[in-house]
């Protein structure tokens, strides 16, 4: 090889821009093993693998993980990457006023999709107030905010939790850009961006990172220049739209075999064939 293990490293921080080097990283390859409605997270999911390999977190939380895409992101980045990471969802799995209320149907897929992924993966059926002391104080690497998107009730999320969070921590909180009706996570982003080091991705409904100071293993948004976090943000918002739109045309393509099937069971059904049997003798 041309560089050791050592001289490859130097020679990517000091030589490389940010891009060049993300795009060494198999989040440009990565793909969802699944994906489930609704789709507004999945132009995240290529981040949320570079943000596992890149931090290599203990212990990852979500608040708020309804049909699972986001949650199961990380956990097929972290079994991908053979990482021990340990890794929770909390949700009550019965919807709120934005997400809409739904019944155990939804809990019941994503309790089949996360034994793929056990035992790193718990599901934590509770309402976040009451999971919270369940975690030790300074143990969450990744903390995903993506509950209630009331200013109230994400500035109560965030400031309940924020004691769990480990030194260099990575808080995400999804909807940043989304300003109707109740929504109120970007009132809180924007008070935080003035309180902590962030970048913020506006595609896919905005997706929110804040980086905790105290972990120089982990961190990369304090060092990155402002010409890298815009390449950074051009970067992921084109690999999530590669994303969404191999979930589109797997819709279609699926719509289109549903039409095939109907039309098949219609042209073979009795009425069809009655039907074809007095065209001919009308014609």
């Amino acid at each position: 090889p041309l560089y050791s293990s050592a001289a490859s490293d130097v020679y990517k921080r000091q030589v490389m821009t940010w891009t060049e080097t993300a795009m060494l990283s198999n989040a440009v390859l990565f793909r969802p093993a699944s994906i489930r409605e609704p789709h507004s997270w999945i132009g995240h999911i290529p981040f949320a693998y570079w943000l596992v390999e890149r931090t290599n977190p203990k212990t990852f939380v979500e608040l708020g993980t309804h049909s699972g895409n986001s949650f199961f992101a990380f956990c097929q980045a972290a079994a991908a990457l053979g990482l021990p990471t340990q890794l929770y969802a909390v949700d009550t799995w019965t919807g709120d006023e934005h997400s809409g209320f739904y019944d155990d149907s939804v809990f019941s897929l994503v309790n089949t999709e996360n034994k793929k992924y056990l035992p790193n993966a718990s599901l934590v059926r509770s309402k976040f107030s009451e999971a919270v002391s369940d975690f030790q104080d300074g143990s969450i690497d990744i903390l995903h905010i993506d509950g209630l998107h009331t200013y109230e009730a994400v500035s109560n999320d965030f400031n309940s939790w924020f004691p769990k969070l480990a030194p260099g921590a990575h808080v995400l909180f999804h909807d940043v850009s989304v300003r109707v009706g109740s929504f109120g996570v970007y009132r809180l982003w924007a008070e935080l961006r003035e309180r902590f080091s962030t970048i913020e991705f506006s595609h896919s409904n905005g997706l929110g990172v804040l980086e905790l100071p105290g972990n120089s293993e982990s961190a990369f948004i304090s060092n990155l220049s402002e010409d890298d976090k815009s390449s950074m943000i051009n970067l992921f918002s084109k690999l999530g739209e590669s994303v969404a739109h191999s979930f589109r045309l797997q819709l279609l393509e699926s719509q289109a075999h549903q039409l095939r099937q109907e039309i098949s069971e219609i042209r073979n059904s009795k009425l069809w064939r009655l039907g074809a049997i007095l065209r001919r003798h009308s014609g």
